[in-house]
């Protein structure tokens, strides 16, 4: 499936915002890809005004000046200019899918390939899973009760594996302020939370920390890479909360400092700050967090989950 009709095949279900107020709760969600996406049904040939007629249309169309050749050769001219390449490269030109240089030092050969070829399940490959939980653990500091565990999907597996699982049994507050807290809030709207409540702001600002609601469970993202923001600090979350919080830590962990008594669930991905690969995800879970999940599950579950 193209990105075209990726994005038009979830757009349909994707829910809009009032975004005339900070607390934005969700208003309704579009009934077509056309209402949903101007510019989408644009690109479709759908027409984006419902009331307005084929006559109309024409109309309004025939009253504009015809564009000259030297019109057209000038938008064409506009539309091709790219922008010069950059005059600095990067002294390491080895950039995993973070984007973030690997560390110094770093090679292929160092890579122990001894377990490709066997299975998951094996004794030695399981040994190599649990050395990496036990050393990121200790280099985290952890608290001791806390769980964490290796799962597929990189940062976006682990996250959406919390939101489905945990999320359902109190209203959720949603904070948005970049590309990746948009996609958070817009999956949970599609999950048909009965109580969503999304605090959203502009890129480049914070939405108001102050309006998190501590009997709320919270969904948030540290570090927004995508419009250069992040939390200042955890101190917005009450230590006493009857809420999780659920934190998306994927560019914060190993780059910011982590008040482990303000959160219940910490994801993340090796791609970010350690310079490793993606596809695999890491998963760290306060016990309010573990004792959650072992209440049935608000929803039915994926099998990967």
């Amino acid at each position: 499936m193209n990105q075209a009709a990726t994005l038009g095949a979830r757009e349909h279900v994707r829910p809009r915002y009032d975004t005339s107020a900070q607390h934005s709760a969700v208003v309704a969600t579009a009934p077509s890809v056309a209402a949903a996406s101007p510019i989408l049904a644009t690109k479709s040939g759908l027409a984006t005004n419902p009331t307005s007629s084929p006559t109309a249309n024409s109309v309004a169309s025939s009253s504009k000046p015809a564009a000259t050749t030297a019109d057209k050769n000038q938008n064409a001219s506009d539309t091709q200019t790219a922008p010069p390449k950059p005059a600095h490269k990067p002294a390491n030109p080895n950039f995993s899918s973070g984007p973030c240089a690997k560390p110094p030092g770093w090679s292929v050969d160092n890579l122990d390939t001894r377990w490709l070829g066997r299975s998951h399940r094996a004794k030695g490959p399981k040994q190599q899973l649990q050395s990496a939980i036990t050393r990121c653990k200790n280099l985290m500091e952890l608290p001791e009760d806390w769980r964490l565990g290796i799962v597929p999907g990189s940062d976006t597996g682990a996250f959406e594996m919390a939101i489905w699982s945990l999320l359902g049994q109190r209203p959720v507050n949603a904070l948005v302020w970049e590309s990746f807290s948009s996609d958070w809030a817009s999956d949970l709207a599609e999950l048909g939370l009965d109580n969503l409540i999304v605090t959203k702001a502009d890129y480049g600002s914070l939405p108001d920390l102050s309006a998190v609601n501590s009997t709320d469970d919270l969904v948030f993202v540290a570090n927004g890479t995508t419009s250069g923001v992040r939390v200042p600090d955890f101190n917005f979350i009450d230590v006493n909360r009857e809420g999780l919080a659920l934190c998306d830590a994927t560019s914060a962990v190993f780059a910011m400092e982590i008040d482990y008594s303000r959160v219940d669930v910490v994801t993340w991905s090796w791609q970010k700050v350690l310079g490793g690969e993606a596809a695999h995800g890491m998963i760290a879970l306060s016990p309010r967090a573990v004792e959650r999940l072992q209440q049935p599950a608000p929803r039915p579950l994926p099998k990967i989950f």
